[in-house]
């Protein structure tokens, strides 16, 4: 089983921020490639990968914090 890295969180955004656009405007096949590429990379699951791809806008994305 491969190991996972944990990379720090602005470093999984920026590299969302640079591959959203490039993933957009991709052939199926591309998006594959890029797609497991960003999941091998950050670790995350390829749904979750999906999901922060398809968010509009991509330097609003937040840490929501709960108040104890």
């Amino acid at each position: 089983m491969p190991q996972r890295v944990s990379r720090p969180f602005q470093a999984r955004r920026t590299l969302l921020r640079h591959v959203a656009p490039r993933c957009q405007q991709s052939s199926p096949a591309q998006k594959t490639l890029l797609l497991d590429s960003i999941v091998a990379w950050t670790g995350s699951t390829r749904k979750y990968a999906i999901e922060l791809l398809n968010q509009e806008d991509h330097g609003l994305l937040t840490i929501q914090r709960c108040s104890l």
